[in-house]
């Protein structure tokens, strides 16, 4: 019901029973909003190497000039092998 706008749904819901009207409510209420879940790839030294988009289908990498990444850290080049400072094998 995203799609309709505050003023044709409550027109809309005016055709419906009282009954009709609680049950979609109840339904409305139980639906899950669709989330957009991305994981961040931190190496050790905390620098962003990338991000995941989670999708049903498994994990695809996301480019970084993607609309959903805006304001996130960017993917930064490694350096020093990932590995904190003074922490290197």
């Amino acid at each position: 019901m995203n799609s309709v706008s505050n003023n044709e749904h409550n027109e809309l819901l005016t055709y419906l029973t009282k009954q009709e009207r609680e049950e979609l409510e109840a339904i409305l209420l139980a639906t899950p909003e669709p989330m957009t879940i991305i994981y961040q790839i931190v190496r050790p030294d905390g620098s962003t190497q990338g991000y995941l988009l989670h999708t049903r289908d498994g994990y695809v990498e996301m480019p970084a000039d993607h609309p959903l990444l805006e304001g996130e850290p960017p993917a930064t080049p490694e350096v020093s092998g990932g590995y904190r400072p003074g922490e290197r094998p």
